[in-house]
């Protein structure tokens, strides 16, 4: 989809409205009206011809909006052929330069993104007369979370204000089922092991809230009931994870993903005995946290300086899947699983 060419589109054919509203700003009553009545009718004109005047200011601030989401979307686009290069260059001296220019133009490029986002951000809240239509942007690999964990928790925000209008019954309403599996197979082709599994679990949690859909849990208690007693690739599929699921569920999906489907552990209790036992400092993304009280989560970013995890994680009915800060010493009843041996690595420990 190209932004710019809808919002050229679109400012054309504003081009004639604001013509129009210009005649209808000069129309006269005075043959007809006089006094009150006169005065009334001006009023009223006056009323009207302002009020399209606002809905032409909110249009233009939308294109306005269209034309940095494109810039955005381009910026992304060169951000990932220039981390290919860079990724394709060697660490040689003569390299260096080059891999160092590449690297402020990538850094630019971002602070540049950063910039877009708030500006959207602030035109879209702005705009009080239009409703707002997101699309899905492909969500690319990066090695800081950070950044997503706060456009999910966003897009979960928008969502609750009713300003993602696109909200169906499944995700897969919005965003196809091979389509996610198109993603889910391009980021296996880029990461292998604990980075698949990191990589693929906030993926689908991104274009889950970009959707609009905040996954929720509550099935029927006969609903799926098979998925819900075995977690193995075979019988829970990608749509349950998207549209069902538990803790533990959730974490076996998004371990298998890296551990090319061999990984079989069916509920938290199993988590608990699951490799081996880590200090939290020691623990990677692709480990777990599990707790005493059985609730399991997956290890996003691990800060041991900070003293807290990211941790992907099944955050309740009422707020689906989510990726959130877990300080250390939140954490007195949950231990770290080293899962080194289910991605076929030699243990962290």
């Amino acid at each position: 989809m190209d932004y710019s060419s809808i919002a050229s589109s679109i400012n054309s054919s504003l081009t004639e409205f604001e013509n129009l509203a210009g005649k209808l700003k000069n129309v006269s009553f005075g043959s007809v009206w006089s006094g009150d009545a006169y005065n009334t009718q001006s009023n009223n004109l006056n009323k009207t011809v302002s009020h399209i005047q606002n809905e032409i200011n909110y249009i233009k601030s939308f294109t306005d909006a269209l034309n940095k989401l494109q810039e955005y979307k381009n910026n992304r686009e060169s951000i990932a052929e220039l981390r290919s290069k860079y990724n394709s260059l060697s660490n040689t001296e003569e390299n260096i330069p080059v891999k160092d220019d590449i690297a402020n133009k990538m850094s630019s490029l971002e602070t540049s993104n950063i910039s877009l986002r708030a500006s959207i951000k602030n035109i879209l809240s702005s705009i009080a007369g239009i409703t707002n239509e997101i699309e899905v942007v492909s969500y690319v690999p990066e090695e800081d979370y950070k950044a997503y964990a706060e456009q999910i928790a966003d897009l979960y925000n928008w969502n609750e204000q009713g300003r993602l209008s696109l909200l169906k019954d499944s995700l897969f309403n919005y965003v196809s089922e091979s389509d996610i599996e198109k993603e889910l197979s391009n980021i296996k082709s880029q990461y292998t092991g604990r980075s698949a599994a990191v990589n693929c679990a906030v993926n689908l949690m991104y274009m889950a809230a970009s959707a609009g859909k905040k996954i929720s849990y509550n099935y029927e208690p006969d609903s799926h009931s098979a998925h819900y007693s075995t977690h193995n690739p075979e019988t829970f599929p990608l749509y349950d994870v998207v549209n069902g699921t538990d803790c533990s569920s959730f974490v076996s999906w998004a371990v298998n993903q890296g551990a090319n489907n061999n990984f079989t552990t069916k509920s938290t209790q199993d988590f608990k005995s699951v490799g081996d036992k880590i200090n939290f400092s020691n623990a990677q993304p692709g480990d777990i946290i599990v707790s005493n009280n059985s609730h399991v989560g997956l290890i996003v970013e691990n800060h041991p300086d900070e003293q807290y995890f990211l941790v992907a994680e099944e955050g309740g009915s009422t707020r689906g899947l989510v990726v959130q800060k877990r300080p250390y010493k939140s954490l007195d009843n949950f231990k770290a699983r080293d899962l080194s041996y289910v991605y076929g690595e030699k243990y962290n420990a």
